[in-house]
Parts: C-alpha cells; structure tokens; sequence
C-alpha cells in the first residue's frame, strides 16, 4: 500500500534533511523519472539506502519528462506513490523542476547517487549530469555509481509497453535499418549555427474554461459557467520561443497595432523586448483568438476572433525593405502566413525573390478559408501544407498526394514540401521521393500549433540537407510536443529532442 507519510513537499524535504544533517546523519538522494520501476531501481535504492541513514528520492514531475510521445506512462503521482511503498525509501518528493538542481539545493545530500550508466558524462545528452554534481559539491557532498543491476525503463517501455501501433513500429525499425541515432544527432547539431528570419503575424491564443450546467429553459442552446482563463502568446511569436532554443540567432519580422487594449500590455510589452524584432505599426486591432473550452471534456464549444478582416494596410515596399536589408544577414527565411493580412499577395511575390532558403505555409482559418493558399507564393524552397487545406483547394476529399504535391512542388520550383495529416501523420516529400511518418502523438489536448512546429523545424533539417525521414521523424516529436500542451506553454530544446529521439529509437 501506499505510505502517504512518505510522501512529502520539497519545502519539507529541506526541513527534514536539515534536522538530519544537524543530529549528524547521513542524507541521500536519487533522482530521476522512474516510469517504469524495475529490479535495476529496487537494486539502485536499496544500494544508495545501505550508505545512509535516511534516503530522500526526487521524481521528475510530468511536464518535464521529455523521452518520447506517450511518455511518461504513469503520472508523477502514481510513480511517487509506487516508490513510496518501497521499504528502502524514506521519502519521496515530486520535483517541480526541468532538472534535479533545485532539489539538491533544498536538500543538500551528503550522498547523490546514481546509477553506473552515467559514470560517463560524455554520454549525457542533456549536460545536466556535470551540472548537478557539481551542485551537490558545492554543498559539500559526494557521488555515488551504484554499480547493481541496470535496465533502461525507456527500452522496456519501447519492448514491452509502447502503445504505437503496427504502422509506425514498422516505420521505426525501417528507419533503423538506415539512419543511427548519431546521423540524426548530427542534423540537429548543425541547427546550432544557423540564423533564421521568420514573417508571420502575431497572434494572442485566449482559453477560457467553462463548466457545462444544462440547456436553457427559454432557447435551444447549452449555458455554461465560466471559469479561469489563460492567455499564451501564439502565431509567429510560438514559432519565434521554439527557434530561439534550437539556433544562433532569430530576426522577427511581423506588425503590432499602434494602441493595444490594456488587457494585453504586459504581454504586447514583453514582445517588444525581444532582440531583432523588426515591427511595423498599423491602424489594425491585436489579432486575439479566444476559446472556450468545456472543462469536463476538453472540448472546445466556441471560439472567437478579434481582428480587422480587411488588409493591415501595410506598405508593401516597407515590408519588403527590411527583409532585403536582412537577406544577406540569413541562412533561411521561414514565412507563417496567417492570413490575416499581414502578407499581401504583392509581398508574397517580393518575399519569393529573396535569395535564401525559403520555406513557406499559408494557413486557412475562419477568417481567410479558402483566399489564402500556397499558390500566391511565385516560389518556395520549401512547402508546408495541411492536408485538409490541400483537400479545399483542390476540391477533392481523397486527393492522391503523392500525384499532387510534387505537381506543386514543381510548379513552385521546390526542393521538400511536409504534408501535414493530423491523426494520420505526415507525408515528407524531397525530389526524390517521399516518405509517409506515422503521428507520434497519442495524448491531443491541444492542435494550435503543431503545423507551425513541424514548418519551423522541418524546414531548417531541410536547409541542412537532411533526408526526408530524419525530417519527419524530428517533425512528429516537435508536433507530438505541441499537442500535449493548451497553448503554446513550453518549448523543446535540442537536448530535449535528442532525448526523445533516443527513447524511440532505443
């Protein structure tokens, strides 16, 4: 049974330790994620526990687990509770941090242990090894290498547990057979260097939650009750937080109006603070899109847009000035195109003519379906398309992609174009074939965003020469990421994407 006793807060975990230490006992700690707990663990902690008089053990909280979509398997309560049962374990605490630091901080152990798999740091994806021992020196403590029993609970997991279905078990083992995990770290190591310019307007994503109660006595409609709202910033400003964290440097070139509601000046004003932002200043309202989201189900039951639908008024010609300005400065220039007024037919013909790499999505919504499509673009280098969109600009519900995207392709002189087929996966395309890459992501609470995702990282491997499955594979972990997430909440680093690169590959 669980032992609720054991189960403790991090603030708790300081105290404790501290009047241990103080009546002069041995402290330990471990930490990790633990999704699936194996003789190896039972072996570390009863290990580290015969070294100390009390054994603390850390567990990574959900939100931080990148090894993989679908991971962690069990949520962090379920997997501090089950380690809570452990006779050898005095405590447990859900760490409410990316690594172990700021637990050994509060902690302070005397011992750190972990397992004989990471006596060699080089093998560390992350780094953060050599950065928590060097934390827990620093408060006068040592590291242990349990050298028991060991097993990966990320090949288990990928062995026995992994819920991916025949289609895309197949697609990893013929991905094996071809690419090793250091080609694909290869690819993301040449991100580091690269310098990007990104166009696209800036977008306020708004969710409101709201409690269904019943329908109204007097109308044939559903009342709800409102409850709390978050607000994220989206649109080219979510592509702009997941590049900074992948390369050298980020130039941003979008609009703002020139009053903002008061409502959204703090985040207007951290915007603004943002290094190479380029901003062009027009008489339009902040484009906010707000929905409402049926607390119990996740469902959204209402969405609204707050925007000019006509033109931002912008000049062309000022546009197009500063990304001249700016094209020898650049390896890629990736255009979100929003529809929404931003981007007129006359700067997507300007933007085309640009001599870098250009990669390029137009997205249709409720405020442009069916006036803002790829085709207004005289040339891209790289394509990235909706499948439901191609299926409206094509009129065709069943279009045969692979027949109709290298016509587009050809059409606009490209090298790769990512067909995106939410449930379905995407379709990769390159002058010399195609690939179709199974989704990874199996927990959806969120799409906004994930076709952004895959154009910004598909994209710069595209500009790296990397082959089409290597795009596709790091594309699905990027977009699994962003499904797991309401909003645009968190972004993959390369170590992170690495990690769950080596969880699917094995």
């Amino acid at each position: 049974m669980t032992n609720s006793k054991k189960l403790i807060s991090e603030l708790q975990a300081e105290q404790i330790s501290s009047g241990a230490k103080s009546s002069g006992k041995i402290v330990g700690m471990c930490h990790g994620v633990f999704d699936l707990l194996h003789p190896g663990h039972f072996a570390h902690f009863k290990a580290a526990k015969a070294k100390v008089d009390l054994l603390i053990v850390s567990v990574t909280a959900d939100r931080f687990v990148n090894k993989g979509p679908g991971r962690p398997l069990f949520p962090e309560e379920v997997r501090a509770q089950t380690i809570s049962m452990l006779e050898c374990v005095d405590y447990v605490l859900v760490s409410e941090y990316q690594s172990a630091i700021h637990s050994i901080d509060l902690i302070k152990p005397s011992i750190y242990f972990k397992g004989s798999d990471y006596v060699n740091h080089a093998s560390d994806i992350t780094g953060m090894i050599s950065k928590e021992i060097a934390q827990v020196k620093k408060h006068g403590g040592e590291i242990h290498y349990t050298n028991e029993l060991t097993s990966s609970s990320t090949s288990l997991i990928n062995a026995h547990f992994a819920n991916r279905g025949k289609d895309l078990e197949e697609w990893i083992r013929d991905f094996r057979s071809k690419y090793s995990t250091e080609l694909v770290y290869h690819y993301l190591d040449s991100i580091e260097n690269t310098k990007i310019g990104i166009i696209g307007e800036i977008i306020i994503d708004k969710y409101t939650n709201c409690e269904s109660l019943a329908k109204s006595s007097k109308d044939p409609i559903l009342a709800f009750q409102i409850q709390d709202t978050q607000t994220f910033t989206g649109g080219i400003l979510a592509i702009a937080d997941n590049i900074k964290s992948w390369a050298k440097q980020v130039y941003l070139f979008s609009s703002l109006p020139n009053q903002v509601p008061q409502e959204q000046s703090s985040l207007v004003d951290e915007i603004i603070g943002i290094d190479n932002m380029h901003i062009i200043k027009s008489e339009n309202k902040l484009i906010v899109k707000h929905r409402f989201v049926d607390i119990g189900s996740g469902t959204r039951v209402f969405e609204t847009y707050d925007f000019h639908q006509e033109s931002m008024n912008l000049s062309g010609r000022t546009l197009f000035q500063l990304l001249e300005s700016c094209d020898s400065k650049v390896d890629i220039w990736i255009v979100a195109d929003y529809g929404h007024g931003l981007i007129s037919r006359e700067v997507a013909s300007k933007i085309s003519t640009l001599e870098k790499f250009l990669a390029v999505n137009t997205q249709a919504n409720a405020g442009n379906r069916g006036f803002n499509t790829i085709t207004k673009y005289p040339h891209a280098d790289f394509l990235s398309l909706n499948g439901s969109e191609l299926q409206l600009e094509l009129r065709d519900r069943n279009p045969a992609y692979e027949v109709i995207v290298p016509q587009y392709m050809e059409r606009l002189k490209s090298s790769y174009a990512v067909v995106t087929l939410g449930a379905k996966g995407m379709m990769i395309f390159s002058k010399k074939g195609h690939t179709l890459v199974p989704a990874l992501g199996s927990r959806i609470v969120d799409k906004v965003g994930a076709g952004d995702a895959v154009l910004a990282i598909g994209s710069i491997l595209a500009r790296h020469g990397a082959p089409i499955e290597i795009i596709g594979l790091v594309a699905s972990i990027v977009a699994a990421h962003e499904i797991s997430q309401l909003g645009h909440q968190s972004s993959l680093k390369i170590s992170d994407i690495k990690k769950a690169v080596k969880g699917l590959l094995g």
